[in-house]
């Protein structure tokens, strides 16, 4: 009997502990962060978070550090919806001097790599240029930045987040790879609150 109960309590422990893990492993964003977070909670790790932009239940946020920075990134900004975190945006480092897009292609690839690495192969991306206008292979950002010339993406998804993984093109020769992430589903229904309530306004302005 004893030892029945012992397996019993075993198999116990072994589920909520498992159950535990999961729910730890959901709230993870990226970067040390969690979702959910507040502003408090940013302050007690020592990040100072700035405002830069507060509408309806929406309020933006940008630091220059977080918990576990990425070598190349020194911008972050943050989305919280009523107050929480449910959304955070990485900006690269500009990239210079790579009218062919060497650097950025490189960047890129070492990224993806450690996210495929983690979160297994994307879900979806393409790496296209040349479709319009800028078609020459020295018009690398050029074609970036342009709509409907090209794009240079990846897209992973996990059951608590959604990953973005972008080059970005400014103007000839230069760029940034941006990685934003969204907490799934919070950031979608933050977004419907938001047109939600959005739409109301507009109506009673009518």
């Amino acid at each position: 009997m004893r030892v029945l109960n012992k397996k019993i309590f075993l198999l116990c422990f072994l589920f909520v502990f498992s159950m535990s893990s999961n729910a730890s492993e959901e709230k993870d964003a990226m970067f040390g962060l969690k979702w959910g977070m507040t502003k408090n909670d940013f302050e007690k790790l020592g990040i100072a978070i700035v405002l830069k932009k507060k509408q309806e239940n929406l309020t933006i946020y940008k630091s220059s550090s977080v918990p576990k920075p990425l070598s190349g990134f020194s911008e972050y900004s943050y989305v919280f919806s009523d107050e929480k975190l449910v959304k955070i945006v990485a900006t690269g480092d500009t990239i210079f001097d790579d009218a062919f897009g060497e650097k950025g292609k490189e960047r890129f690839s070492n990224l993806h790599d450690a996210l495929t690495q983690k979160y297994g192969e994307q879900e979806t991306g393409t790496k296209t240029v040349g479709l319009k206008l800028y078609k020459e292979s020295d018009e690398f950002y050029e074609c970036l930045r342009y709509q409907g010339c090209g794009m240079w993406t990846a897209i992973f998804k996990t059951n608590s987040k959604s990953i973005v993984l972008d080059l970005v093109g400014v103007a000839r020769g230069k760029g940034y790879v941006n990685i934003m992430v969204e907490a799934v589903p919070e950031f979608k229904d933050a977004i419907q609150q938001f047109n939600t309530k959005k739409n109301k306004l507009d109506a009673g302005a009518l």
